[in-house]
């Protein structure tokens, strides 16, 4: 937004300065009317799908997945986090962006989770928090250039990884071997996230080993 106008913005949305005026005095009042449904938008989802029925990480996906589908169909929202992504809004409205509140949620479901036993034996959940954060701005950043980084199959197989590696697993047991149960759960989870986008039945099958690579 740095060297535009109102005139601009009504010139590429084809409509009339005046009719602009009418609504937004200037451009701040704009960003700010945008920034205010991008964020209304997003705590939305955010509050739909961190319910604390699931787990954070099932929650994190289902958020993600959600936002990929919106941001196809939301010029406001998308528009929002482009401003967000220039630096736009933090000049004009202050205070804490959407990555940052996305960023604070997640660390406090995640400490939750940790208390709980719903992570994996040892992980942090700051550094997990930070790590699925930036998942989640990496896909908003890198779909608004090429939309195929919002396709399900895509993030699906993202999450994936994240959820079977990520999840609470056997003591004593090597990273290919969680405990079945919690296995099984997250990769309902998955399922569930994308019912059209194949799902390994195991860590090992994601990760492409084969029968005669485990047993030598």
């Amino acid at each position: 937004m740095k060297g535009t106008g109102l005139l601009d913005v009504s010139r590429a949305a084809g409509v009339s300065k005046g009719a602009l005026y009418f609504h937004f005095a200037s451009k701040d009042e704009l960003i700010t009317a945008v920034t205010d449904e991008a964020r209304c938008s997003v705590r939305a989802l955010a509050h739909e799908h961190l319910d604390g029925q699931s787990s954070t990480l099932a929650g994190a996906a289902r958020f993600t997945d959600a936002m990929s589908r919106r941001m196809r169909e939301d010029h406001v929202l998308r528009a929002g986090l482009r401003l967000e992504s220039e630096g736009a809004i933090s000049k004009v409205t202050g205070g804490e962006s959407l990555r940052e509140t996305w960023l604070s949620t997640l660390r406090g479901r995640l400490a939750k989770d940790a208390a709980e036993g719903a992570l994996r034996q040892g992980a942090d959940a700051t550094h997990t928090a930070n790590l699925l954060a930036a998942v989640t701005v990496g896909l908003e950043s890198l779909g608004r250039e090429d939309e195929k980084w919002w396709d399900p199959e895509v993030t699906s197989g993202i999450w994936q990884l994240l959820m079977l590696f990520a999840g609470p697993q056997q003591e004593g047991a090597d990273a290919t071997r969680t405990e079945p149960a919690a296995q099984e759960k997250r990769l309902g989870d998955v399922r569930e996230l994308t019912p059209g986008v194949p799902v390994p039945s195991s860590p090992t099958e994601l990760m492409g080993v084969s029968g005669t690579a485990r047993a030598s």
